[in-house]
């Protein structure tokens, strides 16, 4: 995989972010897709569940007071096969241009027949606490989809 491909397949995918455009987010993911944080994992079976989740994380951002996000492919390395991984900073920033948190994940990717990066597996290695979970009665609402 070429690195300037990936950056601007993240690149891409973060515009499509901003813009609230999930349908081109989801599109950008083999299902089933598996999501993991720290211990907790969720697996996004079919488009519906990938795209109401997508939509509860912008909400989530936005209570956070985050109106930017911007991210930077650190590393990206190619797997057995086809598939290779890429790791993406994710910068959350509030409406004064101030760093709010960062998000930090590997993603586990393959292309689609059209030569498309299909993520198959996130990895998040760092979260702010309110992406987590609370408990075991929250274990589907893991709010960490996309970014």
């Amino acid at each position: 995989m070429n690195t300037m491909r990936i950056e601007r397949f993240f690149k891409e995918l973060n515009s499509a972010y901003m813009c609230a455009d999930y349908e081109s987010i989801a599109d950008c993911h083999s299902l089933p897709c598996a999501v993991y944080v720290g211990d907790d994992v969720l697996v996004f079976s079919n488009r519906p569940q990938l795209l109401a989740s997508l939509r509860e994380q912008c909400a989530g951002n936005r209570e956070l007071g985050c109106v930017a996000v911007s991210n930077t492919v650190i590393n990206q390395g190619d797997l057995k096969g086809q598939s290779y991984s890429a790791w993406v900073h994710w910068s959350h920033w509030d409406k004064h241009g101030a760093l709010l948190f960062m998000t930090k994940a590997r993603y586990f990717c393959t292309d689609a027949d059209n030569g498309v990066p299909q993520i198959k597996m996130v990895q998040f290695t760092e979260v702010p606490r309110s992406y987590r979970t609370s408990g075991p009665q929250d274990q589907d609402r893991l709010r960490c989809a996309g970014g």
